[in-house]
């Protein structure tokens, strides 16, 4: 992954300049686009009659506040799917497309007058204003993206459960993260869901100690587990005993992602507790359903080259 960062670098000036001219023809095209509908609107509802007075204020409008909101809107994003495809963690080609965009729109309006000097002032600096942003937001991605990569990695070459879950928790956990556990299902397919505590990570508290064990009766979102349905769950919904536990510990919620190899349902399950209330980001979640697919394998693999012993360890051995 890291060479192809490095290789071909005028490609990714070139993608920049490429951004920036699409962005500008993009932004007209949809201004223009607007007008006509806005215009075509105007005439069914008078019947035929366009009023153009109501059409010049439309225009004037989004002139001075909807051609500059929607061309923030597209650079930011335009420069955000740059950074992401070209996979350099730099500003620069963002702020480049920014700028090439906003000459390119000076250019376009020049044929419909010459330029303001609002405009001369304004447009370079949402350009580069969302070159910026997109640039911050492509990062995050491509950080994202890298953190999933070296746990995949790590999950890959672990050996055991405990290194499975040393290998998730840090590549993925940020600070609000307490613990981070992988557990293993110890009961009958046709039985109340059981869990029987694998290894876990918790930089900061230890929720569950070695050997715990968990059932629907103190974690009810247990009852309806599905296979690959993350849940979030939040301490309140928690019965008594448990939520004393969370709330003691900080614990404001929790996030349940089933570890699932081919079959009829989970084989286990990950769960990051966290002290966040609102729980986990899209993104976030699919990172740690995409590792947990790979720790659902290693762990398989872990149990198929280990001793009986090993395997009632893992808790690959079902009651």
């Amino acid at each position: 992954m890291s060479g192809s960062r490095t290789t071909l670098p005028a490609s990714t000036w070139r993608w920049a300049l490429a951004v920036g001219v699409g962005v500008a023809l993009l932004t007209f095209g949809l201004m223009y686009l607007a007008i006509i509908v806005y215009a075509a609107a105007l005439s069914i509802l008078s019947r035929g009659d366009v009023d153009w007075a109501a059409l010049d204020r439309f225009a004037d409008v989004m002139a001075v506040w909807g051609l500059p909101a929607l061309y923030l809107l597209l650079i930011t994003g335009a420069a955000a799917w740059l950074i992401r495809s070209i996979g350099v963690a730099t500003a620069r080609q963002g702020v480049l497309a920014g700028l090439v965009s906003a000459a390119g729109l000076q250019v376009i309006g020049l044929a419909f007058g010459p330029p303001l000097l609002r405009e001369l002032i304004l447009y370079p600096l949402l350009g580069v204003a969302g070159g910026l942003l997109g640039s911050v937001l492509g990062k995050a991605a491509l950080a994202g993206r890298e953190a999933i990569y070296r746990a995949s990695r790590d999950v890959g070459a672990a050996t055991n459960a405990q290194e499975i879950a040393a290998a998730i928790g840090e590549n993925l956990t940020d600070t609000e993260v307490e613990q981070l556990s992988l557990w293993s299902i110890t009961s009958h397919a046709d039985g109340p869901l059981k869990l029987k505590l694998l290894a876990s990570r918790a930089p900061q508290a230890v929720i569950w100690p070695p050997d715990s064990r968990l059932d629907a009766a103190q974690l009810p979102a247990l009852s309806d587990l599905r296979r690959q349905s993350p849940r979030f769950v939040r301490r309140r919904e928690l019965p008594p005993p448990e939520r004393g536990v969370w709330k003691r510990q900080d614990i404001r919620s929790a996030l349940l992602v089933p570890l699932a190899n081919p079959g009829d349902g989970p084989d286990g399950l990950l769960v990051v507790a966290s002290r966040k209330k609102r729980g986990f980001s899209r993104g976030r979640v699919r990172a740690y359903q995409t590792v947990g697919a790979q720790a659902a394998l290693a762990l398989e693999n872990c149990a198929s080259s280990s001793s009986p012993d090993s395997l009632a360890s893992l808790g690959n051995a079902r009651d």
